[in-house]
Protein backbone atom coordinates (compact mmCIF):
# COMPACT_ATOMS: atom_id res chain seq x y z
CA UNK A 1 0.00 0.00 0.00
CA UNK A 2 1.42 3.56 -0.76
CA UNK A 3 1.76 6.24 1.65
CA UNK A 4 0.22 9.38 1.51
CA UNK A 5 3.18 11.00 0.09
CA UNK A 6 4.17 8.13 -2.62
CA UNK A 7 0.24 8.81 -3.67
CA UNK A 8 1.07 12.39 -4.30
CA UNK A 9 4.28 11.44 -6.21
CA UNK A 10 3.03 8.87 -7.88
CA UNK A 11 -0.42 10.52 -9.15
CA UNK A 12 1.87 14.03 -10.10
CA UNK A 13 4.02 11.32 -12.46
CA UNK A 14 1.13 9.78 -14.38
CA UNK A 15 -0.27 13.06 -14.63
CA UNK A 16 3.50 14.22 -16.11
CA UNK A 17 3.07 10.84 -18.38
CA UNK A 18 0.15 11.62 -20.02
CA UNK A 19 0.89 15.19 -20.55
CA UNK A 20 4.43 14.22 -22.03
CA UNK A 21 3.28 11.50 -23.88
CA UNK A 22 6.05 9.75 -22.87
CA UNK A 23 5.87 5.69 -21.31
CA UNK A 24 6.90 4.99 -17.74
CA UNK A 25 9.55 2.43 -19.36
CA UNK A 26 11.22 5.56 -21.64
CA UNK A 27 11.43 7.91 -19.24
CA UNK A 28 12.90 4.99 -16.43
CA UNK A 29 15.59 4.22 -19.06
CA UNK A 30 16.51 7.83 -19.83
CA UNK A 31 16.82 8.34 -15.98
CA UNK A 32 19.55 5.39 -16.27
CA UNK A 33 17.34 3.03 -14.44
CA UNK A 34 15.16 -0.40 -15.20
CA UNK A 35 12.84 0.02 -17.68
CA UNK A 36 10.43 -0.96 -14.75
CA UNK A 37 11.90 1.44 -12.10
CA UNK A 38 8.46 3.93 -12.11
CA UNK A 39 6.00 1.37 -13.05
CA UNK A 40 7.08 -0.77 -9.30
CA UNK A 41 7.30 3.00 -7.69
CA UNK A 42 3.55 3.62 -8.88
CA UNK A 43 1.70 0.35 -7.80
CA UNK A 44 3.48 0.19 -4.60
CA UNK A 45 6.20 -3.00 -5.52
CA UNK A 46 8.89 -0.56 -4.90
CA UNK A 47 8.54 1.38 -1.99
CA UNK A 48 11.38 3.96 -1.96
CA UNK A 49 12.75 6.52 -4.37
CA UNK A 50 16.40 8.16 -3.66
CA UNK A 51 16.77 11.63 -4.11
CA UNK A 52 18.90 11.17 -6.93
CA UNK A 53 16.66 8.75 -8.63
CA UNK A 54 13.62 11.69 -8.22
CA UNK A 55 16.05 14.62 -9.35
CA UNK A 56 16.57 12.77 -12.58
CA UNK A 57 12.91 11.62 -13.74
CA UNK A 58 11.90 15.05 -13.08
CA UNK A 59 14.65 16.59 -15.58
CA UNK A 60 13.31 14.08 -17.92
CA UNK A 61 9.38 15.13 -17.41
CA UNK A 62 10.40 18.90 -17.24
CA UNK A 63 9.59 19.81 -13.95
CA UNK A 64 10.95 19.94 -10.12
CA UNK A 65 11.13 17.97 -7.62
CA UNK A 66 8.95 20.09 -5.41
CA UNK A 67 6.48 19.27 -8.32
CA UNK A 68 6.75 15.77 -8.20
CA UNK A 69 6.52 15.82 -4.40
CA UNK A 70 3.22 17.27 -4.19
CA UNK A 71 3.82 20.71 -3.65
CA UNK A 72 1.77 23.62 -4.60
CA UNK A 73 4.04 25.00 -6.96
CA UNK A 74 3.68 25.65 -10.48
CA UNK A 75 5.18 22.65 -13.18
CA UNK A 76 8.63 24.32 -14.69
CA UNK A 77 8.36 22.26 -18.18
CA UNK A 78 11.29 22.84 -19.97
CA UNK A 79 15.20 23.06 -18.90
CA UNK A 80 15.18 26.70 -20.93
CA UNK A 81 12.95 27.72 -18.39
CA UNK A 82 14.48 26.23 -15.29
CA UNK A 83 17.57 27.88 -16.13
CA UNK A 84 15.91 31.08 -16.66
CA UNK A 85 14.40 30.68 -12.97
CA UNK A 86 16.99 31.12 -11.29
CA UNK A 87 17.52 34.09 -9.38
CA UNK A 88 20.18 36.96 -10.31
CA UNK A 89 22.50 37.24 -7.84
CA UNK A 90 22.14 40.36 -5.75
CA UNK A 91 23.28 44.07 -6.44
CA UNK A 92 25.89 43.61 -3.02
CA UNK A 93 27.64 40.18 -1.66
CA UNK A 94 24.69 37.20 -1.54
CA UNK A 95 25.90 33.46 -1.01
CA UNK A 96 24.65 31.36 -3.26
CA UNK A 97 21.71 28.70 -1.81
CA UNK A 98 22.40 25.41 -3.99
CA UNK A 99 18.53 24.41 -4.36
CA UNK A 100 15.87 23.23 -2.72
CA UNK A 101 17.58 20.03 -1.07
CA UNK A 102 14.67 17.55 -1.71
CA UNK A 103 14.42 14.52 1.00
CA UNK A 104 14.43 11.02 -0.34
CA UNK A 105 12.72 8.42 1.41
CA UNK A 106 15.44 6.85 3.54
CA UNK A 107 16.22 10.73 5.29
CA UNK A 108 19.26 11.48 2.68
CA UNK A 109 19.06 14.48 0.75
CA UNK A 110 19.90 15.65 -3.47
CA UNK A 111 21.63 19.29 -3.91
CA UNK A 112 20.22 20.45 -6.63
CA UNK A 113 22.71 22.16 -8.94
CA UNK A 114 21.61 25.57 -9.94
CA UNK A 115 21.16 28.28 -7.54
CA UNK A 116 17.51 28.72 -6.69
CA UNK A 117 18.28 31.81 -4.23
CA UNK A 118 20.54 34.15 -2.52
CA UNK A 119 20.96 34.78 1.00
CA UNK A 120 21.97 37.87 2.84
CA UNK A 121 25.78 37.31 3.02
CA UNK A 122 25.84 37.67 7.41
CA UNK A 123 29.35 39.05 8.55
CA UNK A 124 31.11 35.74 9.43
CA UNK A 125 30.67 34.58 6.28
CA UNK A 126 31.95 37.48 3.90
CA UNK A 127 35.70 36.24 3.47
CA UNK A 128 34.69 32.13 3.36
CA UNK A 129 35.93 31.07 -0.02
CA UNK A 130 33.16 29.44 -1.91
CA UNK A 131 30.63 29.33 0.69
CA UNK A 132 27.39 28.04 0.15
CA UNK A 133 23.95 27.80 1.77
CA UNK A 134 21.31 25.22 2.19
CA UNK A 135 17.98 24.66 3.43
CA UNK A 136 17.83 21.94 6.18
CA UNK A 137 15.05 19.16 5.01
CA UNK A 138 13.75 16.86 7.82
CA UNK A 139 13.84 17.05 11.80
CA UNK A 140 16.86 14.44 12.03
CA UNK A 141 19.13 16.84 13.53
CA UNK A 142 16.84 18.44 15.76
CA UNK A 143 17.04 20.37 17.94
CA UNK A 144 20.39 21.66 16.61
CA UNK A 145 18.87 21.99 12.91
CA UNK A 146 14.48 22.17 12.41
CA UNK A 147 13.29 21.55 9.01
CA UNK A 148 13.22 24.82 6.97
CA UNK A 149 16.64 25.87 8.62
CA UNK A 150 19.32 27.81 6.60
CA UNK A 151 22.84 26.34 7.18
CA UNK A 152 26.45 28.19 5.35
CA UNK A 153 28.85 25.57 4.56
CA UNK A 154 32.55 26.38 4.68
CA UNK A 155 34.01 23.70 2.04
CA UNK A 156 37.44 23.88 2.58
CA UNK A 157 38.50 23.86 6.28
CA UNK A 158 39.25 20.85 7.50
CA UNK A 159 36.38 19.25 9.55
CA UNK A 160 36.99 17.90 13.47
CA UNK A 161 35.16 15.71 15.59
CA UNK A 162 31.68 17.51 16.42
CA UNK A 163 31.76 19.82 13.43
CA UNK A 164 28.62 19.72 11.92
CA UNK A 165 28.69 18.68 8.44
CA UNK A 166 27.27 18.08 5.01
CA UNK A 167 28.49 15.00 3.06
CA UNK A 168 28.40 13.78 0.03
CA UNK A 169 28.40 10.17 -0.64
CA UNK A 170 28.19 7.68 -3.35
CA UNK A 171 27.23 4.30 -1.84
CA UNK A 172 27.65 2.25 -5.23
CA UNK A 173 28.28 2.13 -8.52
CA UNK A 174 25.21 4.11 -10.23
CA UNK A 175 26.34 7.15 -9.76
CA UNK A 176 23.88 8.65 -7.31
CA UNK A 177 25.25 10.85 -4.93
CA UNK A 178 22.91 11.20 -1.53
CA UNK A 179 23.77 14.53 0.83
CA UNK A 180 23.47 14.14 4.38
CA UNK A 181 23.84 16.88 7.60
CA UNK A 182 25.15 15.24 10.63
CA UNK A 183 27.39 15.66 13.04
CA UNK A 184 31.28 14.43 12.51
CA UNK A 185 32.17 12.05 15.42
CA UNK A 186 35.80 10.46 14.12
CA UNK A 187 37.70 8.79 11.43
CA UNK A 188 37.15 4.77 11.94
CA UNK A 189 39.88 3.03 10.14
CA UNK A 190 38.38 2.66 6.71
CA UNK A 191 34.94 4.65 8.03
CA UNK A 192 33.46 7.72 8.75
CA UNK A 193 31.63 7.29 12.04
CA UNK A 194 28.67 10.83 12.13
CA UNK A 195 25.65 11.35 14.62
CA UNK A 196 21.98 12.42 14.52
CA UNK A 197 19.86 13.65 17.36
CA UNK A 198 16.26 12.70 16.50
CA UNK A 199 16.54 9.77 16.59
CA UNK A 200 19.18 9.57 18.32
CA UNK A 201 22.19 7.23 16.39
CA UNK A 202 25.03 6.84 14.96
CA UNK A 203 25.78 6.19 11.16
CA UNK A 204 28.71 4.73 9.89
CA UNK A 205 29.78 5.45 6.44
CA UNK A 206 32.56 4.05 3.96
CA UNK A 207 35.63 6.63 3.37
CA UNK A 208 36.23 5.53 -0.10
CA UNK A 209 32.21 5.78 -0.85
CA UNK A 210 32.62 9.43 0.22
CA UNK A 211 33.04 12.43 -2.04
CA UNK A 212 32.28 15.72 0.01
CA UNK A 213 32.87 16.51 3.98
CA UNK A 214 32.01 19.77 4.45
CA UNK A 215 32.32 22.21 7.69
CA UNK A 216 28.67 23.41 8.65
CA UNK A 217 29.75 27.11 9.82
CA UNK A 218 28.39 27.79 13.80
CA UNK A 219 26.40 30.60 14.69
CA UNK A 220 29.45 32.41 16.26
CA UNK A 221 31.18 32.00 13.72
CA UNK A 222 28.14 33.19 11.11
CA UNK A 223 28.05 36.70 12.99
CA UNK A 224 31.60 37.26 13.35
CA UNK A 225 31.78 37.31 16.75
Amino acid sequence: MLDDTQKLVAERLAQRLKETGKTAAAVSRAAGRGQDFIRDFMIGRKRRMNADDMARIARELGVTVPYLLGEEVEAIVDSEALAAAAPEAPAGKGVPIYGRAAGSYHGALHIEPQITDWAPCPPGVANVRDAYALWVVNDSMVPRFRHGDIVFVEPHRPVRPGDDVVIQLRPDESNIVETWVKEFVRYQGDDIVVKQFNPPKELVFRRNQVVEMQRIMPINEIVGV
